[in-house]
């Protein structure tokens, strides 16, 4: 497990999102379970599967959003050991995986992949 705060960039279209649900929910989360406080995985997966099926887009899991993470902070850091320890990899073959993604794409992608996020 990663044992220090993780940071994620978001961008302002994005922040001014979650400010907006957060002040609708009046509470402390951004994402809440009316009864329950935090939402549970399998709630986060069901609304995300609804988002793929109301934009009319074939199935992906919840685990894409980690590849991305792990691709992303790769692309950004370069530094393959804090990768391992953010996504909690045991052994440095499975953030390798993301390497060798990271390899093959050109510098025009990256800033491209950059811009298009906010970065």
């Amino acid at each position: 497990m990663v044992k220090f705060p993780i940071r994620i960039k978001l961008s302002p279209p994005v922040l001014n999102m979650l400010r907006e649900i957060k002040e609708e929910n009046l509470g402390n989360l951004v994402f809440e379970d009316p009864k329950e406080g935090f939402l549970k995985y399998r709630a986060v997966q069901a609304a995300f599967n609804a988002g793929f099926m109301a934009l009319g887009l074939p199935w992906r899991s919840t685990h894409i959003c980690r590849h991305s993470f792990g691709t992303l902070a790769l692309m950004a850091s370069r530094d393959l050991s804090s990768v391992q320890a953010a996504m909690g990899h045991r052994n440095i073959k499975e953030t390798e995986g993301y390497a060798k993604l990271v390899a093959l794409i050109d510098g025009v992608t990256v800033k491209k992949t950059a811009e298009f996020i906010g970065l």
